[in-house]
């Protein structure tokens, strides 16, 4: 799936996307069916909170608030494969538009690292930032992201849709700093296990 979450838009037709994120929500439990909105009445609208001003109060707050839900008390993806193969990598995936600064790389030198990506230009940014040079892997799916998500021993990350992968997985997760001024990037570690952002600071 290169490429999906290009800048201004996804770079896949609505029909590909579905069948890509069908082959994650139909392991959820809770999910009954997955279906292309074609005009049927609807009890909630999950886009509703993006009206929302990203600064008067955090994501958790803001899922509350509009949902009346807990968010990030529980996983809420579940079921996924585990690869053994992962287990013993940190898995790194940066992307321009919110570089994380303010990582410090060297805490992460003893770490078998891996910079995964559907986009190579992320990669070579990451690199032309941390002078750093790191095996690189661009996953076919996102049920792939996934399943690396659910193996690696841990996840170095911006924040992203990805990153959002790795929080719905209760993953070990480490953020750098993005925009603190505004609190709707605040409180993720208060709510989320094993969330760090700034650690070693």
């Amino acid at each position: 799936m290169k490429n999906i979450w290009r800048p201004g838009g996804f770079a896949y037709p609505l029909e590909i996307a579905y069948q890509h994120i069908k082959k994650i929500l139909d392991r959820q439990e809770y999910i009954g069916s997955f279906l292309i909105h074609k005009g049927e009445d609807y009890d909630v609208d999950l886009t509703e909170w993006r009206s929302c001003d990203y600064v008067s109060r955090s994501y958790p707050q803001t899922m509350n608030d509009y949902y009346s839900v807990q968010w990030g008390k529980h996983p809420w993806i579940q079921n996924i494969p585990y690869d053994m193969k992962w287990a013993d990598k940190t898995v790194v995936w940066t992307i321009e538009s919110r570089f994380p600064y303010s990582i410090q790389w060297s805490r992460f030198s003893n770490d078998n690292l891996i910079f995964i990506s559907f986009d190579k230009k992320d990669y070579d940014h990451f690199c032309s930032m941390t002078h750093m040079d790191l095996e690189f892997y661009s996953p076919k799916s996102l049920l792939e992201l996934c399943i690396i998500l659910r193996s690696c021993r841990r996840y170095v990350a911006s924040y992203s849709g990805p990153l959002a992968l790795a929080f719905a997985l209760h993953i070990p997760c480490f953020i750098g700093e993005f925009n603190r001024c505004e609190l709707f990037c605040r409180d993720f570690e208060k709510v989320l296990p094993n969330v760090f952002i700034n650690f070693w600071q």
